[in-house]
């Protein structure tokens, strides 16, 4: 078994801690500042349509940006180099975030940063990728998301511990600080790894070619429609999501912590048994279910505004939204072809990213719109239902899709 692995593993134990190290070191980063941005545009004063308008744009450029990165990162042999840019340049971003006075001012760089940031992932799965036997890819990647969990919970954690000591004018300063020391940390780290030795993409490879492949492919541009359409009335809900912890409940960034670290640990520990079961039992039951059940989410922030009750949902959900991702993931891997599997997923990326834009600026401007007749309050409330009433609706739709083939 100790030869097997030995032979499996391509360089030594000393470049995979370097891997671990700097996946570790990217995640706490990450988990200093991403989960408090939202609550950083409404500190700084966003309406409704302002919020709207920062989930709308960081779903946008993320996704679309990314599929160019990745055609980018096929067609260079330089992965090293794309991976370091990508993430100096979105970690020395955080200095003119920190700096940010206004909503539309916060709204520009955290998108300029998704736009960089997102240059990253394609190709250090490119360079992960070429460091063990593709027969031990599966426990590296187990490995680097636990680390990778591990290093979110601990700094998102953290992050709220270290703004209660803080004055709330200056909460989010020491903790975003720390977010770009690990940041540079990992763009650094990279250079200590070997560049892989992998050949560009021919001229042939073209996202044109498997666009045409895949509408001739029904059950995934038919789970693609169904998905999209289910995103856009999910995302709906987001910006007022924020609204209510900022404005309405008043949560500091210790709350916020709270509630995305006890998510994150029954997520963890919940992906522990999922696959059993969808092996066993499907991935469509666990996707229209999972999916159908995200509408508490928005029932009890439009109807019980109130954080321990928040807390309990979202712990109960995060069980069901375990089960969800496995199996989204699942279903994926089933009905995509393995030589283009990776452009599939890009395209999937993209119209979900797309959906989850439209959605969000939909609900930010609907919430806006409704406030210039009702209480700004009342409005938000009446957005949240009709995202609840809009995932309930698309979410049954996912019991017609086809289930996949195991």
């Amino acid at each position: 078994m100790a030869n097997k692995k030995v032979s499996e593993i391509k360089v030594s134990n000393r470049i995979l801690k370097i891997v671990y190290t700097r996946t570790l070191s990217i995640s706490i980063s990450n988990g200093f500042s991403a989960p408090f941005f939202g609550l950083f545009e409404a500190y700084l004063g966003a309406s409704p349509a302002e919020l709207g308008l920062f989930h709308s744009m960081l779903n946008l450029f993320s996704n679309i940006a990314q599929l160019f990165w990745g055609y980018l990162s096929d067609k260079f042999t330089k992965k090293r180099l794309i991976v370091f840019l990508s993430t100096l340049i979105s970690s020395l971003l955080l200095i003119p975030i920190i700096l940010s006075g206004s909503p539309l001012e916060l709204i520009f760089y955290t998108s300029l940063q998704a736009i960089v940031g997102s240059a990253n992932q394609p190709a250090w799965l490119a360079i992960v990728g070429s460091l063990v036997a593709p027969s031990y890819i599966g426990v590296l990647a187990s490995n680097l998301n636990l680390w990778s969990e591990i290093g979110v919970l601990v700094s998102t954690l953290m992050a709220g511990l270290l703004a209660e000591f803080s004055p709330a004018q200056n909460e989010f300063i020491l903790p975003f600080v720390f977010s770009l020391f690990f940041g540079i940390l990992a763009a650094f780290l990279i250079l200590l790894i070997p560049e892989p030795k992998l050949k560009a993409a021919g001229a042939e490879y073209s996202f044109r070619n498997v666009f045409k492949e895949m509408v001739t492919t029904p059950i995934f541009s038919r789970f693609t429609t169904v998905s999209s359409l289910y995103g856009f009335f999910m995302s709906i809900a987001w910006p007022m999501f924020t609204y209510v912890i900022a404005n309405e409940l008043g949560l500091r960034m210790l709350e916020v912590a709270v509630l995305n670290v006890s998510q994150g640990i029954i997520r963890t520990f919940t992906q522990l048994y999922t696959a059993r079961f969808i092996d066993r039992y499907g991935r469509k039951p666990f996707i229209a279910y999972g999916r159908v059940a995200l509408t508490f989410f928005a029932v009890t922030y439009a109807l019980f505004p109130n954080f321990p009750i928040i807390l309990i949902t979202s712990m109960v959900l995060s069980v069901l939204v375990a089960f969800l991702n496995t199996a989204v993931l699942a279903y994926l891997i089933d009905v995509t072809p393995v030589e283009s599997r990776g452009s599939y997923t890009a395209l999937y990326n993209l119209s979900m990213g797309i959906s989850f834009s439209m959605g969000s600026i939909t609900g930010g401007l609907l919430a806006q719109t409704l406030a210039n007749y009702i209480s700004e309050s009342t409005a938000v409330k009446i957005v949240l239902l009709v995202s609840a009433v809009g995932r309930f609706i698309t979410g049954l739709l996912h019991f017609k899709i086809a289930e996949s083939k195991r």
